[in-house]
C-alpha cells in the first residue's frame, strides 16, 4: 500500500485575514505543531521567507472549499470499513487515500492508523461525519436560523472532540487542528466566517463558493457573473417573449384603458368602446396563437388603441415623437457622461437605445423612462426595457 502509517493523524486549517482563502494541512500532529510553534523572529528574520514543510497535504484554496469537501459517500465508506475490519486491504482504502478530496485522504489515514492501534476503533465516530451533506445543510440553515446558523448541525457536533487552536508566533494567526472527527473543525471554520459578519453562498452562475453579507438574498460573486447572468436573463426573456410577449402587452393595454375609464359608468359609450377593444384584442390574440396574423401586427394595433381611449376621455394630445426623442436624448447624454469609464458602459449604451426608441414611440411615460434608462436598472435585468 502507498498510504503512510501515521502515529497521530491531524488536519489543520488556517483562514486568511481577508477571509478570501483557506489553507488546509494534513500530516502527523507533532509535525504540524512543530511547524506552527517553530516560527519565531530568531528562527526566521523578517527579511527571509519561512521554509515550506513537505506535508502530505498542503493546499491553499478559495474560502468555503473545506465545507464543500463534505461529500456524502455512505455506501463506499461502509464497504471500506468492512474491508479494513477484515484486514483485506484490497483497494478501497487506497482509493479513498488517492482521492483529490483532502477529507477523504484524511479518513484513509485515520482508518489505517486506527487499524494498527491495539485500542483502535475501526468504526470510530468521526468517519460518520461524511454521511452529513454539510454544505447544503449550512446554506439552508443560514436562511432559517440566521441568528444561530449552527442550529442544524449543533446536535451533530455535540458528541465530537474539541478543536485545538494554535497560533503562529510571528503574526498570531489562528491554526485550528483536529486529530479526530472534523465536524467541530467545520463549526470553528463557520464561526470565524459568521464573526466577521459574512455568510457562505454558492454563486448560481459559476458555482464557486464565496462570502456574502446576507444569507437570505441570493447574490452573485463578481461583476463577471453579474454580466453573464444579465445575458442569460435576456436570452431567457427573448425566448419567453416569442411565446408570451403579446399576452403581456395585452395586459398592459387593458390596464391603460381600465385606469382611464374607471370613473365612467359601465353603461356609458366610453365603457362600450372598452368592451369592443377587449373583444377585438381577444380575437386577435387567438389569431396570433393560430399563426393567422403576426404578433408584431397585434402589438402595433394595441399600441394604436391608446389614441382611441385618450380621444374618448378628452385627454390632451401626447407629446410628439420628435419632442420625446429630443427630451430622451438630453437625459441620455447626461448619463453617458456619468457612466463613462464604467466596464458596463458599452453594453448599457446598446440597451439604452431600446429604451430611447420605446420612449420616442410613447410606450414609456417620463417616470418609466427615467427608471429604465438608469445603469442600476440595466445591471439588475437588461431585459426589463423590452417588457413593454
Amino acid at each position: 500500500m502507498n498510504i503512510p502509517l501515521l502515529k497521530n493523524t491531524a488536519m489543520a486549517i488556517v483562514l486568511s485575514d481577508n477571509m478570501k482563502s483557506e489553507r488546509l494541512i494534513i500530516d502527523e500532529y507533532s509535525k504540524i505543531k512543530r511547524y506552527v510553534y517553530s516560527e519565531s523572529a530568531e528562527d526566521f528574520p523578517a527579511n527571509l521567507k519561512r521554509p515550506k514543510e513537505d506535508f502530505i497535504v498542503d493546499v491553499k484554496r478559495p474560502i468555503g472549499q473545506f465545507i464543500r469537501d463534505f461529500v456524502p459517500n455512505t455506501l463506499f465508506i461502509a464497504d471500506m470499513f468492512v474491508e479494513v475490519n477484515r484486514g483485506i486491504f484490497d483497494g478501497k482504502l487506497e482509493e479513498f487515500y488517492e482521492n483529490e478530496n483532502p477529507i477523504y485522504k484524511y479518513v484513509a489515514l485515520r482508518t489505517l492508523q486506527e487499524f494498527h492501534l491495539p485500542e483502535g476503533d475501526r468504526f470510530y465516530e468521526f468517519a460518520q461525519d461524511l454521511k452529513c451533506p454539510l454544505f447544503d445543510s449550512i446554506l439552508k440553515g443560514q436562511k432559517v436560523y440566521a441568528p444561530n446558523p449552527f442550529a442544524t448541525i449543533i446536535s451533530v457536533g455535540a458528541r465530537s472532540t474539541p478543536v485545538e487552536v494554535m497560533f503562529m508566533r510571528r503574526d498570531m494567526q489562528e491554526v485550528a487542528v483536529t486529530t479526530a472527527d472534523f465536524i467541530p473543525l467545520a463549526m470553528w471554520y463557520m464561526r470565524k466566517i459568521y464573526d466577521k459578519g459574512y455568510y457562505l453562498q454558492e454563486c448560481k452562475i459559476c458555482k464557486n463558493t464565496f462570502l456574502a453579507k446576507t444569507a437570505t438574498i441570493e447574490v452573485l460573486c463578481s461583476k463577471k457573473c453579474k454580466k453573464k447572468n444579465a445575458r442569460n436573463l435576456k436570452r431567457e426573456f427573448d425566448e419567453r417573449a416569442k411565446e408570451i410577449g403579446y399576452e403581456q402587452a395585452y395586459k398592459r393595454e387593458y390596464m391603460y384603458w381600465y385606469n382611464r375609464l374607471k370613473e365612467f359608468d359601465k353603461d356609458s359609450d366610453e365603457y362600450k368602446a372598452f368592451d369592443d377593444f377587449c373583444d377585438e384584442a381577444i380575437t386577435m390574440k387567438k389569431q396570433v396563437k393560430s399563426k393567422k396574423i403576426l404578433a408584431q401586427d397585434f402589438l402595433d394595433w394595441m399600441f394604436s388603441q391608446r389614441d382611441v381611449v385618450d380621444k374618448l376621455i378628452g385627454k390632451e394630445k401626447a407629446p410628439s415623437e420628435k419632442t420625446l426623442r429630443k427630451k430622451g436624448k438630453e437625459l441620455f447624454d447626461r448619463l453617458c457622461e456619468e457612466y463613462k469609464g464604467d466596464e458596463w458602459y458599452d453594453d448599457w449604451r446598446e440597451y439604452s437605445k431600446i429604451v430611447l426608441r420605446k420612449y420616442a414611440d410613447g410606450k414609456f411615460d417620463d417616470a418609466e423612462f427615467e427608471h429604465f434608462i438608469k445603469m442600476d436598472t440595466y445591471m439588475d435585468d437588461p431585459s426589463v426595457a423590452e417588457l413593454r
